[in-house]
């Protein structure tokens, strides 16, 4: 039965039709859509049926289907043998079973038929079959009285099925037991669907009777068009019918039938079903699309009730024939009453009545009620049983067929669907025949009786166990709870409901839903927090995120998820609070919701309940439960929410704020100076798509919100600004002004009676309970397609609009008239406006940069607009700008306060302004960041601007800045604009250090462009082409830079991109971390005067990628890096020992984040001074500081409202106790200065804020299409750094000494210069000296690439391949003792890989050597062995370091070895010129042999 859903939604997308209630889509089809399905049919399946009656067409006198040639040939054949029996009937699917392979059409369809689609899976077919038995009851229950009764509904198909003759009532039973037979041959078996089974078959006899009625009906209609209207009904048996017709034998049962009766499939049985009668679809000519899923299906079947069922009058005669035919028949012998009941059960009273079906009395609603009760449990039991289900269906299958076709008081026997029903002129289905049919028994009535009363008894014994248990725990409670006191004893007068003065709440502490006890320092057991202290640049973006009270000086901006109140005096100082309220924070005043209401009321929420709590009022709701049961369940889940939308109160004692995103919240905070700034007085869930504006009445007692597009409150129109005037709220957008009335204007207003009607406690201005605005559109006239926005009321009844166009339009409600007319156009886009109420002028501001001044006593006087434009207007206060455009504006005592698009705030004196100058000229500017901020680099003092930390943005602004977040200066670098990369994308700003030592800056971009400016003026010193794509990072030491830049070096070592690197222990180390998941270190090595170098001596090997790495000060062997896999591992550099790791998780939400950017540092203002590590995560965007030693969070923030990009640390020692603090920098193009410190300590200190001062300060070359500069030193340079070291020991340092460990090795190609056998054609640049600029490292983003590097001399060219690699003995004895290598021991290592290396190249080279080279290299061996010789004479345990070290040759061996080498090298030249001299060869060849033998 059709019983309404309590729980279900309604709202403007819900339609019931024929009580079934559904939310209508996009996919539900139209009466449009549908109509052309209405006149295509099975075409395939006509032209077959014609060629079939071609080939054995029936006689006039036979039925069409029942006969063929040879019969009408017997009958009229006189000589016919006596006693032949007649052929029997005509079979069409025998037919086109011999005819397929010699027609074409036949032969068409037989081969559609028998191919099985791709989309068939004959396993989930077989389910399909086994839910018709194992629902086998109710579904033919719902087959008979609602699929095939209630589908009487549908008024043309009724058309067609009254013309068959089908449906009387002498005929009508046999007609449905034939449709059963098809339904049980196709869920028979799996073979009986497939290709020749019996199923298949009868499916296809379906197919062709539906073609002959179709084209017999269509013969008719063209004789007399009247009898059939095919504009009106469609073609006979369309697609249409039969997509119908499909989803009412599986749809219908599946989402109507079965669930009316008390059964629900499972999911997969519905994809199983929906799937068998696909295919059954398919087999029948039915189109397939509209069951391809479950969902599809669905949608068909509301759409058909929405757009097809309207019973007519055959519709009465059809379903009444229906329930005659089945009246007191077998096999149930069912009354007629008890059938109607039936159907009205499952097709609902609606319907029924429409079909003219007779209204049964409630015995008999009982007997279905006990139906519906057996088949539900006895279908649940036997599915819960697989064995028993089994079983049932094996029955079932036996039992239906026997019954419905074998039985006499069935069919009878197997039918084949002949054309027995053929519609005719006077064929029509009526119940003329009707005929009285007696009651023989009833069976079935007495087994619904029985189950329903045994059913009726179950249910009350159950339901009175289940009270007397109620009873008896409730009496065990009460018991308990009288016998033993309540432990909750209030320890002040704060916790007693019933003082009302002391349960104000004035500064409750924040409460959090999680369960954890607060952080603790793993040291001194103190826990860290950390506050705002200052914030750096805004994210409004329009004249909703700026809002200022010229009585107090004060205006509040947004600023990520912060809002800045500040407040100014006469010096235009500025003192600054920052309010922002985590989502785990409970506001002081618990607050009703109204959310859930099925048509969301408009919300006008007055202002003195907010400030009930501060004045003595009690919350009778606790702050957890509030928490927990509000639209905010789950809040410590939730992240922070970018603020949108501020609003002060006019009297000044409120701050609104709107926050965006999906759930939002309106803040309301008091701007009392002792009210906490984190906690707000009242927290409004009521908006769920985001908060637009905000804006307060002008008393103070209201707070109208308007919400996000698609949210529902207040307007759904592009809302762009709101203003209150008096008691209306005027909201403006595109193409749209309203004037939305409030409580107490719509009560007043005599024409809107409908208010006066509603209660005086839903009406009143303290009642918490919501009210529907009455709103009325203004008549915007030739501005009906314009863009209103802004609006600035300018007295109680009227208010100032202006277009994006330019045009100034007046607001007059002061007769309730809302008359709205032009007043005048500025010739700008308008983007903001101001209301002066002492010079009683409006500023406009424009998208152009453009501000104007209009009188207000002109505009409330509406002149003509020709004569408003001819009379000027203030003329000493315009000023035009170009650029940028104005997106707020403000007056505070006589000042202009104006919000640009590039993100700052000026501050314009009105009286000084001079006519036609500049507005910018002459006033104070707070300066910002336009775009998003993607680093921070610390500066040493003393430098050209006193400053504290840099940050820059990709557009090339480079700021300076203090710590108290005054600007001290800033730089414009152009960048080059040229050049495009692949992406099409331009160039950036990417990295920006400073020397300390020459106040110079070093800028790397986007396209491998190195700089070097002047930090004071910003003159370029140096351009190079360092890399050929971003430079990720740049390090430097010593020196200065002043002299310009050189290259020194270039290191090729990572296989990836490289993503940072660092200079450690003084210079003498340089660290680098890749993509490749390694961090190569590198040791400085030192040679005569001229010569300097990194050589790779520990590469460290991670398990995911690094992220970035720092070093901390006081710990310069320690490494921390974080990786990809969301730790921070933790590096001893000098052995390369993994020491521990610290997974980046919190406490509340136990869930780890990448962390982007970290800083490491001792806390110098704690008690312990303990090692703390801050990380940055943009994927949550909070800041967490985690102990060093226990790896555990201290305390996490957060500010920003998208990714963060960078975090340092700062040490103030300049008053008497150190302060730490943490600058961050965001791409929400916000800085965030936060001081660290322990709880203790904060709650000593008082807050200090500071005052702002702002003075802000502006050759192009393209660099970026060269060659990238590339310097990679080869092993012969590297042993010239250590022969020159050991004449320089005395003056220069030698490299740091040596640590335990084996570091590992880089596996890296041999450089070109060494093993070419021909000198290259340009040779190498010198070496620099150490007097120039000093090692600076940059590093480029990109995998590396043939292209990206340098040319290198060409190897001579082989005929045979070079012979692979292969790792010796030597070479991993030499790894081992790596880490405790000299100078001395390190050349002879490399030595000894070159010879290795040369040695190889001479056997495998095919070229000759020349004579004169192999004699002067024969010359430097003998040199060298000789040397080697002496050097070990004079100290024999040197020589064994040495040898061990680098070879394990004696010196004389060494010296035969190279000898024999290059002999062997001379010989084979000497064979190649005279090839009679073999003797030579073989015996040198003989001799290395065995001297390599030794080896």
């Amino acid at each position: 039965m059709a019983w309404p859903n309590p729980f279900g939604r309604r709202d403007e997308h819900t339609r019931t039709y024929w009580g079934y209630t559904f939310q209508i889509t996009d996919q539900h089809l139209t009466p449009e859509q549908s109509h052309p399905m209405k006149f295509s049919y099975d075409l395939l399946g006509e032209q077959a049926l014609e060629r079939l009656n071609a080939i054995s067409p029936p006689p006039r006198s036979a039925l069409p289907r029942n006969s063929n040639k040879y019969v009408e040939s017997l009958k009229t054949s006189p000589d016919r043998a006596p006693g032949h029996s007649a052929l029997p009937k005509r079979d069409l699917y025998i037919l086109l079973k011999e005819q397929a392979d010699q027609d074409e059409t036949l032969g068409a369809l037989w081969e559609e038929v028998n191919t099985v689609p791709a989309w068939v899976d004959w396993t989930q077919i077989a389910r399909g079959q086994e839910i018709f038995y194992r629902y086998g009851g109710p579904i033919l229950t719902g087959l008979a009285y609602q699929s095939l009764l209630g589908g009487m509904g549908a008024n043309r198909v009724v058309e067609t099925l009254a013309r068959t003759g089908g449906f009387a009532p002498n005929v009508a039973r046999h007609r449905l037991f034939e449709t059963t037979q098809h339904l049980l041959q196709c869920t028979q078996s799996i073979e009986s669907i497939q290709p020749g089974g019996a199923g298949h078959a009868s499916s296809i006899r379906v197919r062709l009777l539906h073609a002959a009625v179709r084209q017999r009906i269509m013969s008719l209609a063209q004789q007399r068009p009247e009898y059939y209207d095919v504009a009106k009904w469609g073609i006979p048996i369309n697609d249409l019918d039969c997509i119908a017709t499909i989803g009412t034998f599986s749809a219908t049962l599946v989402w109507l039938s079965l669930p009316r009766q008390g059964i629900w499939l499972r999911q997969q049985e519905v994809v199983d079903y929906i799937a068998l009668f696909r295919y059954i679809g398919y087999l029948t000519g039915t189109p397939t699309e509209p069951f391809e899923t479950p969902e599809k299906a669905r949608v068909v079947m509301e759409s058909l009730l929405m757009n097809e069922i309207s019973p007519s009058e055959t519709s009465k005669v059809l379903a009444n024939n229906i329930i005659t035919c089945l009246e007191g028949q077998p096999p149930s012998y069912a009354s007629r009453s008890f059938l109607e009941a039936n159907s009205r059960w499952l097709n609902g009273n609606e319907l029924c009545d429409r079909l003219g079906l007779g209204k049964p009395g409630l015995y008999y609603w009982a007997l279905v009620a006990g139906q519906c009760l057996f088949f539900t449990c006895i279908c649940y039991f036997y599915r819960a049983i697989p064995y028993l289900d089994r079983r049932k269906i094996a029955a079932l299958r036996k039992i239906f067929w026997a019954v419905i076709v074998e039985n006499k008081h069935g069919l009878g026997g197997e039918t084949t669907f002949d054309f027995k029903y053929i519609p005719d002129f006077h064929m029509k289905s009526d119940t003329s025949d009707l005929k009285e049919i007696g009651l023989k028994y009833t069976g079935i009535e007495r087994r619904n009786l029985k189950a329903f009363l045994v059913g009726c008894g179950v249910l009350s014994l159950t339901g009175f166990c289940v009270c007397k248990i109620v009873l008896g725990l409730a009496k065990n409670v009460i018991k308990y709870l009288t016998r033993k006191p309540m432990s909750f004893t209030p320890s002040n007068s704060r916790m007693n409901p019933l003082n009302t003065a002391s349960a104000s709440r004035l500064t409750p502490q924040t409460k959090l839903l999680s369960n954890q006890p607060p952080n603790k320092s793993a040291q001194d057991g103190a826990g860290l927090s950390m506050s705002l202290q200052s914030i750096i640049g805004t994210t409004a973006s329009s004249s909703s995120g700026f809002d200022c009270l010229s009585k107090v000086k004060s205006f509040a901006i947004c600023a990520g998820s912060v809002v800045v109140l500040a407040q100014l005096d006469v010096d235009l100082n500025i003192t600054r609070r920052y309010f922002r309220a985590v989502p785990a924070a409970v506001p002081i005043n618990a607050t009703t919701f109204f959310h859930n209401q099925a048509t969301p009321p408009g919300r006008t929420r007055p202002a003195d309940s907010l400030r009930d709590g501060m004045f003595g009022s009690i919350s009778t709701v606790s702050p957890r439960r509030e928490t927990t049961d509000s639209p905010g369940k789950g809040l410590v889940h939730q992240r922070m929410k970018a603020t949108k939308c501020v609003s002060l109160s006019p009297d000044a004692t409120l701050l609104a704020v709107g926050e965006i995103g999906y759930n939002p919240r309106v803040l309301i905070f008091s701007t009392a100076l002792n009210a906490p700034q984190d906690i707000p007085l009242s927290s409004i869930w009521e908006h769920t798509f985001g908060v637009r504006c905000v804006a307060f009445s002008p008393d103070s007692r209201y707070l109208c919100s308007v919400g996000d597009t698609n949210d529902g409150f207040v307007c759904t129109a592009n809302v762009r600004h709101i203003s209150w005037i008096g008691d209306s709220v005027v909201t403006v957008g595109t193409r749209h002004v309203k004037v939305w009335r409030g409580p107490q204007a719509a009560s007043a207003s005599p024409s809107k009676t409908r208010f006066n009607g509603e209660s005086d406690a839903a009406g009143s201005p303290t009642s918490p309970a919501p009210k529907t605005l009455a709103g009325r559109n203004c008549l915007l006239g030739p501005l009906l397609d314009a863009v209103f926005t802004c609006v600035a009321a300018i007295s109680d009844f009227q208010a100032v609009v202006c277009t994006g166009g330019g045009d100034v339009c007046l607001l007059d409600d002061s007769a309730r008239a809302q008359q709205f007319e032009k007043v005048t156009n500025v010739g700008f886009s308008v983007a903001c406006i101001t209301i002066d109420h002492t010079a009683k002028c409006a500023w406009i501001g424009g998208a152009d940069g453009t501000t104007k001044a209009l009188s207000l006593d002109k505009l409330s006087r509406r002149p003509p607009p020709d004569q408003f434009e001819a009379e000027p207007l203030l003329a000493s206060n315009v000023a035009t700008r170009t650029a940028p455009g104005y997106t707020a504006m403000g007056i505070i005592d006589g000042y202009l306060i104006t919000l640009d698009s590039n993100r700052t705030i000026a501050f314009h004196h009105i009286e000084r302004l001079p006519e036609g100058g500049r507005a910018d000229e002459g006033a104070k500017h707070l300066t910002a960041h336009r775009s998003a901020v993607l680093g921070i680099s610390a500066l040493h003092r003393p430098n050209d601007y006193g400053a504290d930390f840099l940050t820059w943005s990709a557009e090339g602004s480079v700021m300076f800045w203090a710590l108290d977040g005054s600007c001290k200066g800033d730089l414009r670098i152009e960048l080059d604009s040229t050049l495009k990369d692949h992406e099409g994308g331009g160039n950036e700003l990417k990295v920006v250090r400073a020397c300390a030592q020459d106040n110079t800056l070093l800028l790397g971009d986007r396209f491998g462009v190195l700089r070097l400016n002047e930090s004071g003026s910003g003159r370029s010193i140096s351009i190079t082409k360092a890399h050929a794509s971003d430079i990720n990072d740049i390090t430097m030491i010593f020196k200065k830079l002043s002299a310009g830049l050189s290259l020194l070096q270039t290191l090729d070592d990572h296989g990836g991109s490289v993503s940072q690197l660092t200079f450690s222990n003084d210079g003498m180390t340089l660290l680098s971390s890749s993509s490749d998941r390694t961090i190569v270190v590198r040791t400085l090595v030192l040679g005569a005067e001229t010569v300097m170098a990194y050589v790779a001596t520990r590469i460290i090997t991670l398990k995911a990628s690094p992220i970035v790495f720092t070093t901390p000060q006081d710990k310069a062997d320690t490494l921390l890096i974080t990786t990809m896999d969301r730790q921070i591992q933790i590096y001893e550099i000098s052995s390369g020992r993994h020491v521990k790791s610290i997974k980046a998780s919190d406490t509340e939400q136990n869930d780890a984040v990448v962390l982007n950017a970290i800083a490491a540092q001792r806390l110098q203002n704690t008690p312990f001074q303990p090692m703390v590590v801050v990380g940055v995560a943009s994927a949550d965007k909070s800041i967490r500081v985690y102990d060093f030693d226990s790896g555990s969070m201290l305390t996490k923030e957060n500010g920003h409202t998208e990714g963060i990009s960078d975090v340092k640390i700062f040490q103030s020692r300049e008053s008497t106790s150190a302060r730490t603090s943490l600058v961050t920098t965001g791409l929400d193009g916000v800085i965030m200065v936060w001081e660290l410190h322990s709880r203790t300590q904060r709650e000593r200190e008082a807050d200090n804020p500071s005052d702002a001062a702002v003075n802000p300060s502006s050759s192009k070359v393209t660099t970026a299409s060269d060659q990238p500069m590339r310097r990679i030193l080869t092993r012969a340079e590297l042993s010239e750094l250590h022969r020159g070291s050991e004449t320089t020991s005395d003056m220069i340092p030698r490299t740091p000494p040596t640590r335990d460990g084996s570091p590992s090795r880089l596996r890296r190609k041999t450089s070109r210069y060494t093993l070419s056998t021909q000198p290259p054609k340009s040779t190498a640049p010198p070496l620099p000296s150490l007097n120039l600029p000093v090692p600076l490292l940059s590093v480029a983003n990109g995998i590396k690439s043939p292209g990206d590097r340098s040319p290198t001399p060409p190897t001579p060219k082989s005929t045979r391949p070079p012979k692979p690699r292969r790792p010796s003995v030597h070479t991993l004895h030499r790894t081992k003792s790596a880490g405790n290598l000299t100078d001395r021991q390190l050349t002879t290592e490399q030595l000894c890989t070159t010879l290795r290396a040369y040695r190889k190249k001479l056997d495998t080279a095919s070229e000759s050597l020349p004579p004169e080279s192999a004699r002067q290299l024969e010359q430097e061996l003998h040199l060298t062995a000789r040397a080697l010789r002496e050097k070990t004479q004079r100290s024999p345990a040197e020589a064994d370091t040495v040898l061990a070290g680098g070879t394990l040759y004696d010196t004389d061996a060494l010296a035969r070895l190279i000898d024999e080498k290059v002999a062997i090298s001379l010989a084979r030249q000497t064979q190649a010129s005279n090839p009679k001299a073999p003797d030579a060869l073989e015996e040198r060849a003989a001799s290395s042999s065995e001297l390599s033998g030794r080896d």
